[in-house]
């Protein structure tokens, strides 16, 4: 046993001991000799193991010491999650002081450079080693705190078989609506399918609406229709992918019990980490595709009246909120009356509460009406759904551009190349002015988010560009004889639409170093994502009007049609699994890039 698992277990038989023996905590302690060991071995042994990596969690066993269960002595195993400051552990322990003095600077070092590392929702300098501790149940947090008058316990971490919470009414409420939706799938799917065998050829739209046979022949049916522009499939596909995998590798410092978490500092040195790291211009792509698709689709419109255009905007602005906001509601019910709380269990489970639940709880309204990246922005309700409040904002504009341009494109044209222009110049002035990170990862997270990210006017960049290009593609196709080009000129273009996303995905490496350069930080946020849509809007024309070669045929799979109709359903579900996972782990995460794939993977799937 080392000095310091010697130094807390004596400490704490001598505590138990001089502990008031009518307490119903000490008397259960005193009861049964074999649970009393069961507890010892199912908490924590204080060896501080991988401190010197960033690991301070020593979770013990969680489930050894729940189902500790002695039903004639009425004994049972509670668990609960104490923390310890390294402050005191330094005074505890002062023979290890040397390793946590090492840990503390690199610590400190590391989130010079990940500002964000969190442990538990808390700043790990402040908070300290994390212990589990096992005691028995009728030992309350006072009492505990009587045995353990150094460690921080808070109630939402412990946990024990017999303090099992009812639900409260809305989670009820939400329990009652997710069935009725269950109850009305199965009853709709039964008619369409009995329907179907027995081919009376009368189906009722309305019912067969939540059909599982029907909309799941939709989903996996497939198009060769060229005016739906395949390769968008793929493109969406791909770079949902690449945004699970990105929040995967972010909830490595946020929600994931790390063992090794200064290595985090060492990978941002790896220049093939970029990969992850420029993840965010995922988002960027989807901004293109919306601006592309929202201009494209209403160019193909017929019987075109400026006036009645107009009109016609309220309806589609209703048409869009009903299209998205069901599955953000269910969702935003569920995480907001507290059900999800009742789904899984684990060492850190408890932390769900702050992580998920009380952004919903308290601010359920700004989601369902999209105004998140402006209104309650350091609690949001499902955090990956700031994009969703960009994207909306910018479709309600859309509009505005896009039926003058119809009527008036040579004059929209021009403007629509100067708010190019002011989508590269005020993410460059919100940047340079507010000496933001150019990336998200080592920026000081709540300035780089609430000041740049989240925001609508910092973001519209890439949309108008996806608008403008599909305003030519519409307009290309119209043309009976299209533009053809020499072979070499099409090869030029592509090696150059590589050689752009190739570097907008590394250039952000100068960055990750030195992170004090204003102007650089700036130039990068002004026109890293303008280019990088340029890039993508180059590799879409060439796909689109058969220049694509392989890369046009890879993106147009039949998969990826399926693929794309449920990326938003993988985007709205794919955080809140992530985090589940995290918090009811019964061990440390390790973090290398292997780990964290095999993670996206069984997410993704």
């Amino acid at each position: 046993m080392s000095n310091a698992q010697q130094n807390i277990e004596e400490t704490k038989e001598k505590m138990i001991e001089s502990f008031d023996k009518h307490k119903d905590c000490r008397k259960q302690y005193d009861k049964d000799i074999f649970s009393r060991i069961k507890m010892k071995d199912a908490s924590s042994k204080f060896v501080f193991g991988g401190i010197l990596d960033g690991n301070f969690f020593d979770l013990g066993y969680y489930d050894e010491c729940l189902n500790i269960k002695n039903d004639e002595l009425a004994i049972y195993g509670k668990y609960c999650l104490a923390s310890l400051p390294l402050t005191e552990i330094e005074h505890l322990f002062p023979k290890s002081y040397d390793a946590i003095n090492v840990s503390r600077k690199r610590l400190e070092e590391s989130k010079k450079r990940v500002p964000e590392l969190r442990v538990v929702g808390s700043d790990p300098l402040q908070v300290g080693y994390h212990f589990g501790i096992c005691v028995p149940d009728k030992c309350t947090i006072d009492d505990l705190k009587e045995i353990y008058p150094l460690l921080t316990i808070d109630e939402s971490l412990c946990y024990s078989k017999t303090q099992t919470s009812e639900m409260n009414a809305g989670a009820i409420i939400s329990l009652v609506v997710v069935g009725v939706v269950v109850l009305i799938t199965v009853l709709s799917t039964i008619y369409d399918i009995i329907n179907e065998y027995q081919e009376t050829g009368i189906k009722h739209e309305a019912l067969i609406a939540f059909s599982l046979y029907s909309n799941g022949r939709k989903l996996l049916r497939s198009s060769k229709n060229p005016d739906q522009l395949l390769c968008l499939n793929g493109l969406k596909a791909l770079s949902m992918a690449w945004v699970v995998l990105g929040h995967t590798y972010a909830n490595v410092g946020v929600s994931a019990a790390t063992d090794n978490i200064v290595f985090l500092s060492d990978w941002m040195d790896d220049a093939k980490n970029m990969l992850i790291i420029s993840g965010t211009l995922s988002v960027d792509t989807f901004f293109t595709v919306g601006g592309l698709l929202t201009v494209y689709t209403f160019m193909k419109t017929e019987n075109f009246d400026l006036k009645e255009s107009f009109k016609a905007v309220p309806l589609m602005y209703l048409h869009r909120y009903l299209r998205l906001t069901p599955a953000v509601a269910i969702l935003v019910l569920l995480y907001g009356t507290g059900l999800l709380s009742y789904i899984s269990d684990g060492p850190r489970w408890g932390s769900i509460q702050d992580l998920l639940i009380n952004g919903c709880s308290e601010y359920w309204w700004s989601a369902l009406l999209y105004i998140q990246n402006y209104e309650n922005v350091q609690n949001l309700c499902m955090s990956q759904t700031w994009y969703l409040s960009v994207d909306m904002q910018l479709f309600l504009l859309s509009p505005f551009i896009m039926i003058p341009l119809k009527k008036w494109p040579k004059y929209v044209m021009l403007l629509m190349c100067g708010l190019m222009v002011m989508g590269i110049a005020i993410p460059f002035y919100i940047g340079y002015s507010n000496k933001l990170s150019g990336l998200l990862l080592n920026s000081e997270q709540p300035s780089f988010t609430y000041q740049y990210y989240f925001k609508t006017h910092a973001r519209f960049g890439p949309y108008v560009i996806g608008m403008f290009t599909g305003y030519l593609i519409y307009n290309m196709k119209k043309v009976k004889k299209p533009l053809k080009f020499s072979m070499i000129f099409i090869s030029f273009l592509w090696v150059l639409t590589l050689a752009i996303l190739i570097t907008c995905i590394f250039d952000g490496f100068h960055l990750v170093k030195h992170t004090d350069n204003a102007l650089a930080d700036g130039f990068y946020l002004g026109f890293n994502r303008s280019v990088w849509s340029c890039a993508v809007s180059l590799l879409i024309l060439l796909c689109v009007f058969g220049n694509g070669g392989p890369v046009n045929w890879f993106l147009s799979l039949p998969v990826f049609q399926f693929l794309s109709k449920i990326s938003y359903s993988i985007y709205l579900i794919h955080y809140g699994l992530i985090t589940i996972a995290n918090v009811s782990a019964r061990d440390t995460f390790h973090f290398n890039n292997f780990n964290v794939i095999l993670q996206f993977l069984v997410i993704l799937c």
